[in-house]
């Protein structure tokens, strides 16, 4: 940002001594020693408004910070809790890195379905009329283990913690009575679903 403080528009010489000196050059000195203190302030406003603070927390808004170089400093952890329902929200926002938590071993594995799916089914259920008693159980067919599901995000660190009682060691829709009777088919695959994700949110693995 170019400078519009102007020390020539203040004539140094003004007055001289030993003869009279006209009211207006007074005037104009004033004049210009006034608009010099007001850019002054509103320039050292802006350097303390935009400053990179050594004691507070600064935000850049995106500007790039270039040819920098650091020594001995450190990296947000940004810890997103157990990855066992399948939905990782990344914001990198919250750090530069995002920590997974992972409850066991990660080998678990789950029969993801999206909810949307699900509604479909439920939907065409509501309108057969013939049906009594019966039982459809939901789902893709395939099945994930929690650390192939983390890794669909990225390789992101990972936190692990001890085994929570009653979480079943895998779930796996092998039924196919809602495929032959309602006409149910999953449409959403999560790999799919969570790789058009990253790309829409310009995130990358």
């Amino acid at each position: 940002m170019a400078s519009k403080i102007v020390p020539g528009n203040i004539d140094g010489t003004y007055p001289k001594a030993g003869q009279d000196n006209s009211s207006q050059g007074f005037r104009d000195n004033f004049s210009a020693i006034k608009n010099n203190f007001t850019e002054t302030k509103s320039e050292i406003e802006d350097l303390q408004t935009n400053k990179a603070s050594t004691n507070a927390n600064v935000n850049f808004s995106d500007y790039e910070v270039s040819k920098a170089s650091f020594k001995d400093t450190a990296e947000t952890v940004f810890p997103h809790g157990s990855v066992s329902t399948g939905n990782v929200t990344l914001n990198h926002e919250n750090g530069h890195y995002q920590t997974l938590t992972i409850t066991a071993d990660g080998k678990q594995r789950r029969d993801f379905t999206h909810v949307e799916d699900i509604v479909d089914a439920l939907i065409i259920c509501v309108g057969i009329e013939n049906f009594r008693a019966e039982e459809f159980e939901l789902g893709t067919g395939v099945n994930y283990s929690i650390n192939e599901l983390a890794d669909m995000f990225g390789d992101y660190p990972r936190k692990y913690i001890p085994e929570r009682r009653g979480e079943y060691p895998e779930t796996l829709c092998t039924d196919t009575n809602a495929w032959n009777k309602l006409g149910w088919k999953p449409k959403k695959s999560i790999k799919k679903y969570i790789s058009e994700w990253l790309e829409e949110n310009g995130k990358t693995k």
